[in-house]
């Protein structure tokens, strides 16, 4: 399994609101990516994937970011991701007194050779009323929108 390491995760908070207890976790599915003539697997493998329950999931990485004031930024350091499986992803922040999350259990912003050695910058912001989280990786970009956790 092809696997590369991002050196930087660096989190931008662009709230007004300080973010507490912030991490990112991601994950390798158990579906391939589209590499070369595989490109068919790709688009009919359509097993349901959850980072939460962990169902078709290869393994996964959690790194803490730690707290993240109102318009700045915090870096960690060396998360592996897997560059053969398709990537997932899951934010977890607190706001306000509210626990956040990725309003999606499935995530996806694949990790590509390229990317190895390189860094994942994620940037939260608003959106009108929504909170958007913005994924920018060498390879490429992916935003998801993050909505409270209920338990």
């Amino acid at each position: 399994m092809s696997k590369a390491h991002l050196k930087i995760i660096n989190v931008r908070n662009r709230l007004d609101y300080d973010l507490k207890n912030v991490s990112v976790k991601y994950a390798a599915g158990n579906k391939i990516q589209a590499q070369g003539g595989l490109a068919t697997e790709y688009w009919f493998d359509w097993k349901t994937v959850n980072i939460h329950t962990e169902e078709n999931i290869k393994f996964t990485n959690l790194i803490a970011i730690g707290d993240v004031n109102s318009k700045s930024e915090k870096s960690a350091n060396d998360l592996e991701c897997s560059t053969y499986y398709r990537g997932y992803w899951q934010v977890y922040f607190t706001m306000n007194g509210v626990a956040y999350q990725l309003n999606k259990n499935n995530a996806q912003a694949n990790v590509w050779d390229v990317d190895d050695g390189g860094e994942l910058e994620i940037t939260i912001l608003k959106e009108g009323t929504d909170i958007r989280v913005d994924f920018k990786l060498a390879s490429g970009n992916a935003y998801f929108y993050g909505e409270p956790i209920i338990k």
